[in-house]
Order: structure tokens, then sequence, then C-alpha cells
């Protein structure tokens, strides 16, 4: 990295140069980002690697997706970041690379720490007899709405090896909402001397809800969908509780479904940081398989096999994924077998939906759901009827 000078008045000065072997992030901070003219196809096309990729920055569009609120937070990858960006040179360069969390424990940080970092200071000329650096962290803007009332260490801690020491471990304590400036100043030299960078925390990603609807304008009662949130990533759906043909070929009709995945961000960041759309897939699990082939049909995927959602899916391809377009079981005894298979295995998974988010083309990121079948909905149904009399004469 090219180093930059200076002039001072001073002559001899010490100039201290900056290096960044670590920094304060819970996540990775992207810039790949799809182009948005083709969104509206993205979602029918699962291969990522079609997609066209832009390096169009997050903050030209800071809206694209809508903010998640503080609640809820998901238990999945913390994809946020802290990042530094060069201050005040004066004659300093920066480098930084983060500290990989699995090194925590042997650098003596904390766990519960967002992220961490090494920060290095390098004092010329090298003869200099005051090397000592006193090191500091502040709000760029300590009067700013967010700001206000906080302290700038409660967020970002800088932690000198030893008094005076060239080298210090940063870490990111909390996502923060107003940058912050990280100072390394010679302790006995001119105000200027000093080297500063800035730190910003980039919005973290918090996972995708997905949604998936078939609708019956004709008889409502008929309609039937998924409705999976972040609270809770291993829902437990019901299946439709009937075994009428015609109830099934209108969960058969591709047009009447929707299929829609929200993303969802941190509300607490200084550097925006979004996808501007997302894809969901499906797979089926052996135990769902199972179920399939046990109403008498031969599965046409592969257990673990993901295939894409959207609106040109229907239910029946879902459950009964032998065909093109999914075909139901056409008898009641069927029916019961299909559904006691399921019974049997309620407490296991039955799909996996996932949500894929692509931020670059080596940067996707996935929310997983694990879907269970619930037994209420696996109670047995009705296989026959009959009248005691055929006939009746009044």
């Amino acid at each position: 990295m090219a180093n930059y000078q200076k002039k001072s008045g001073f002559a001899g000065k010490a100039i201290i140069s900056v290096l960044l072997a670590g920094l304060l992030a819970a996540g990775v901070c992207c810039t790949g980002y799809a182009s948005r003219n083709d969104a509206g196809e993205w979602f029918k096309n699962g291969d990522l690697s079609s997609w066209h990729w832009s390096d169009k920055s997050p903050d030209e569009n800071p809206d694209d997706s809508k903010p998640n609120p503080d609640d809820p937070t998901p238990s999945i990858t913390d994809d946020g970041a802290a990042e530094l960006e060069n201050g005040d040179s004066n004659g300093i360069s920066l480098l930084n690379a983060k500290i990989p969390r699995a090194a925590y424990a042997a650098n003596g940080i904390s766990a519960y720490v967002d992220t961490a970092f090494t920060l290095t200071a390098t004092v010329t000329p090298d003869e200099a007899i005051n090397k000592a650096v006193d090191w500091s962290v502040a709000f760029e803007n300590p009067e700013s709405e967010w700001a206000s009332g906080k302290t700038a260490v409660d967020y970002v801690k800088v932690t000198p090896v030893s008094d005076g020491a060239l080298t210090a471990t940063a870490t990111c304590m909390q996502a923060f909402g107003e940058r912050i400036i990280i100072t390394a100043q010679i302790r006995d030299g001119s105000d200027d001397l000093k080297a500063t960078c800035i730190a910003n925390y980039v919005e973290k990603f918090l996972g995708r809800d997905f949604k998936i609807f078939s609708h019956s304008d004709d008889q409502p009662s008929r309609d039937y969908g998924w409705n999976f949130n972040l609270n809770n990533l291993n829902p437990v759906i019901d299946i439709p509780q009937t075994t009428s043909l015609w109830a099934w070929l209108q969960y058969s009709l591709k047009d009447c479904t929707t299929v829609t995945t929200d993303g969802y961000y941190s509300s607490v960041f200084t550097k925006s940081n979004r996808a501007f759309t997302g894809i969901a897939y499906i797979s089926a699990t052996e135990e769902y398989l199972a179920a399939v082939r046990a109403a008498g049909f031969t599965p046409k995927v592969s257990a673990g096999e993901y295939f894409v959602l959207n609106d040109d899916t229907a239910f029946t391809d879902i459950f009964f994924p032998t065909a093109t377009q999914g075909q139901a079981p056409t008898t009641a005894q069927a029916w019961t077998a299909y559904r006691n298979t399921l019974k049997q295995n309620v407490d296991k998974v039955m799909f996996r939906v996932k949500c894929s988010t692509p931020f670059s083309m080596d940067d996707i990121r996935d929310t997983i759901y694990n879907v269970k079948i619930s037994a209420s909905s696996l109670e047995t149904l009705a296989e026959d009827i009959k009248l005691n009399y055929g006939e009746i004469d009044f």
C-alpha cells in the first residue's frame, strides 16, 4: 500500500504508520450486487451463476429492502460487519485484517465481543526516541441523534498490550449507529503526530421470511399456504385435511400460487449493505419421500435435492414430486397409506425450505427452515360412507 507524506515545520518529527491486522466485525462487508432490472425473473431462476452482477454500492439504494425491527433477532449466521476506512492520513497508511473468532481465546479476547482486530502503529524514523503511543476512540459526531448520551468506548474498545505500546487490540462490543474514530497519537509529540481511522458498522443481514399460498376465488375455504418467519426456523405445518380429488386439483393450479420472500436487516448501522432480491428452494427428506412411495407413487427427486419455488410452483409439486406437475392420490385407501406414513414421522423434518440472498457471486447467505407436519392434521379421515337402507318406502 502506498505511503503518503505531509511536510512538517519540525525537523525529525516522528510519523506514525498504523497497520491494521484485524478489526471489529460481526460478518462480511460486500459490494457485489445484482442488477435490479432482471429481479422479477431471477426469482424463477435458481441458477445463481447465470445472474447478472454489478459493483453498485448499496449506499446508492438504501431502501431497496424493508428494514427489520429490533425484534425478532433469529439465531442464524451473524453477517454484519464493522469495517475501517482511512481517516486523517498525515503520513499514515492503513491495512486491515480480521482476527478469526477461533483465535479469540488464544488472544485473550472474550467470546462475547462482536468482532476483534489487532492494530499496530509503526513510528518513523526508527531512531525516534518518543515512540510511546496513546490510543483513543470517539464518535465522529457525538451530538448526532443516535450518539447523543452514549459513550464510544461502550461500542469500540482499543486496548494496548501495555502502557504506550504500539500494538493494541480493537474490539467491537455491539452494533453502533454513528461512525467511530480510532486515534493513535504520539504521547510526547505535537498534536498533529497522530493517525486516525474510521470505524463503520455495516448493516447486518438477519434472514428471510417465506410465504407460499394457493388461492381459490370460488372456494376461499380451500385457500392453503405456509407463512414462515424468523421467529421460528423450525415451523410445523398442517397438511390439507381432505381426500377430495377436486380439492387437490385446486392445489395443482400454478396460476393460483403466490411465493414471496422478505429480507430483514439490523436497524443499527452506519453503512448500508443490502441485496436486492432473494430466491427460495425446497427439498424433501427421505422420511417424506417414503410417505409418497407408501401412497403408490415413485418420486422423481432425491432426498435433499433442492428445487426452486416460485409462482409456477403448485402444492402438488411439493407434496407429490412425481412428475412435472405433481399428482395426488385418487383413492381414499391411497390417502390413508400416505397419511399413516406421515403420522409415524411427525417428530421428523419432512421438508427444508432455503431462502437464499445473493450479495455477490461469492457471498450468498441462506436462511433454512426445517419443516415438520403436525400430528393433529394427520388424524384419520373418512374412507367410506354407507346408509343403513339402500331403499325406503313411505
